[in-house]
């Protein structure tokens, strides 16, 4: 591994399915594309790892920026299912960060009306669509 280099597809690929990467190399490729940003990349090499601690980390930067798509692949991931007020945090942190969709979905997940239907005007006023 080149240092601080990320593999192309191919590589990635290789290093994932192939077989022959070890742990601390996954994790340490995992931990490159979380420098990067790449948060679902690195939950692909932290998951390969079995890297709880990075999942975890995941789940706490998931839950920071409203993603709503990442918080559910890293619970799936720590085969955990998340409370109904994990759920309605995220969809605030989400309204807050003008992720409504990611906010909507989180707000029907954690059983939260209120801030489902408050994310819902915002969205029809902004014009946007609403996928239920």
């Amino acid at each position: 591994m080149k240092k601080n280099s990320l593999p192309d597809y191919r590589e990635k690929q290789r290093l994932l399915y192939g077989g022959h990467t070890t742990a601390e190399e996954l994790i340490t490729y995992g931990r490159l594309f979380w420098e990067r940003d790449r948060f679902f990349d690195a939950l692909e090499f932290y998951k390969k790892a079995g890297y709880i601690d990075g999942l975890k980390e995941l789940k706490e930067r998931a839950k920071g920026m409203g993603d709503a798509m990442l918080f559910a692949e890293v619970l799936k991931a720590l085969g955990e299912n998340p409370s109904t007020e994990e759920w309605s945090t995220l969809a605030r942190q989400a309204k807050e960060l003008k992720k409504y969709q990611f906010a909507l979905w989180a707000a029907q997940k954690g059983k939260d009306e209120r801030v489902a239907q408050d994310v819902r005007k915002i969205m029809e006023s902004e014009g946007e669509m609403i996928s239920q």
